[in-house]
């Protein structure tokens, strides 16, 4: 899709319009409800990078990500010797340090019918490139039984993993944090409900099979510590246009 001058280089502009979100009888979306935009915005169109994530803490604007199995970090003594792999996304982070970094871009967080209206769009498809489940994504089953996979991809190297706005990555890699509030738990999950410390990520990632991929797929997390710092979790950043 052609750039919108409205949105910065590395975005893609989502036009305004209606969509369905959630999906009856599927124990990890919300109630399917009519979401209306009544202007576009615009949203990364790749998870943030361990590259760029690197830059804003030179800048002093975000802190290290944990240290732990399968997390792409963005500095080389976090690597245990190896090169960081900057065209990665950014993982290992909580809903703290994604905020911070969309910060210091001039950007937010999308909220999560942001993030689903741009996987899903206007026409209700299950995944973001259609209603066929073939191999397109970072994810550990390829849909036609393929070998697992461990770890991440370089962002954008999976073109079909593409909604029909053109986002990429939205159906694997990793699963990203999105701005959502705790009573948007889960239907019936009353235990989930009292918790005041979770939040929503939304997609899949490579430890997740297809039946992680689709695109009203959402689950809680608890937002601080370790808990909300995964090698599967990564953010991107979105930002309103006037």
């Amino acid at each position: 899709m052609e750039p919108h001058p409205e949105c910065p280089e590395g975005m893609v502009y989502i036009p305004a319009g209606t969509f369905k979100m959630g999906e009856a009888g599927e124990p990890d979306a919300a109630e399917p409800h009519l979401v209306t935009f009544k202007k576009g915005f615009c949203i990364d169109l790749t998870e943030a990078t361990v590259e760029a994530y690197g830059k804003c803490k030179l800048a002093k604007r975000c802190t290290r990500e944990r240290k732990t199995l399968y997390c792409n970090h963005s500095s080389p003594e976090d690597t245990y010797g190896e090169e960081p792999p900057l065209r990665h996304p950014q993982n290992c982070v909580d809903l703290a340090q994604a905020r911070a970094y969309c910060k210091w871009a001039k950007k937010r967080l999308p909220t999560e019918a942001e993030w689903e209206y741009a996987a899903r769009g206007t026409d209700g498809r299950k995944y973001p490139w259609g209603n066929e489940a073939p191999d397109n994504a970072r994810i550990h089953w390829g849909g036609g039984g393929g070998p697992p996979v461990f770890g991440t991809a370089a962002v954008g190297t999976h073109p079909r993993d593409l909604s029909a706005f053109g986002v990429l990555d939205m159906a694997g890699n990793v699963d990203e944090w999105v701005e959502s509030a705790p009573e948007q738990a889960l239907p019936g999950d009353e235990a989930i409900s009292r918790l005041k410390e979770v939040h929503a990520v939304k997609g899949s990632s490579w430890t997740d099979g297809l039946e992680g991929g689709p695109t009203w797929r959402r689950f809680l997390v608890g937002f601080r510590g370790p808990a909300g710092q995964s090698g599967a979790g990564g953010f991107r950043c979105a930002t309103n246009v006037e």
